[in-house]
C-alpha cells in the first residue's frame, strides 16, 4: 500500500495539470472607412438629401465614427456618428433644401447630441443660407 500511495499522488497531480487551453475570441470587427460613409450615405439619401461627396470621416477614441458628407453644390449637407462595430446611427444632423434637420435617435440608442455642422465650427464663418430659386 505504502509504494502505490507515491504513484497515485503523482498520477493525480499530473492528470489535475492538464488543462486544454481554449482559444480567444476575436475582437470585434470595427467598420472600415469605406463601409462607415456608405451607412451614414445610405441614411442621409433615406432622408431626401443628394449626397455627392464625402468631407470628411474619422473615426474616435470611442470608436465610433464621424462622417460628413455633401452634395447639391453644397445645399444639402449631412453629418452622421456611427457605432464603429455595429453599424448603428448614433446622431445625425441633415440640412437640405427644407432647412436643418436633427431626426431622433433610434429606440435603445444612447443620447447623444447630434455632430456639430462643419459650418458652425469655432472659429468659421456663418453659413450663408443659399439664394432662393428664381421664379
Amino acid at each position: 500500500m505504502r509504494s502505490r500511495l507515491p504513484l497515485l499522488l503523482a498520477s493525480l497531480l499530473a492528470s489535475a495539470c492538464v488543462v486544454e487551453a481554449q482559444p480567444l475570441p476575436p475582437p470585434p470587427r470595427v467598420l472600415s472607412p469605406s463601409e462607415a460613409v456608405a451607412v451614414a450615405t445610405h441614411f442621409a439619401r433615406s432622408h431626401g438629401l443628394v449626397v455627392d461627396h464625402t468631407q470628411n470621416a474619422w473615426l474616435d477614441r470611442r470608436t465610433r465614427w464621424h462622417v460628413v458628407l455633401g452634395g447639391a453644390g453644397n445645399r444639402d449637407r449631412a453629418a452622421v456618428t456611427l457605432d464603429g462595430y455595429s453599424g448603428r446611427v448614433l446622431a445625425a444632423r441633415l440640412r437640405g433644401p427644407s432647412g436643418e434637420y436633427v431626426p431622433p435617435p433610434p429606440p435603445g440608442a444612447p443620447a447623444e447630441p447630434a455632430p456639430p455642422m462643419p459650418s458652425e465650427a469655432p472659429g468659421a464663418p456663418p453659413a450663408v443660407p443659399p439664394p432662393p430659386p428664381p421664379g
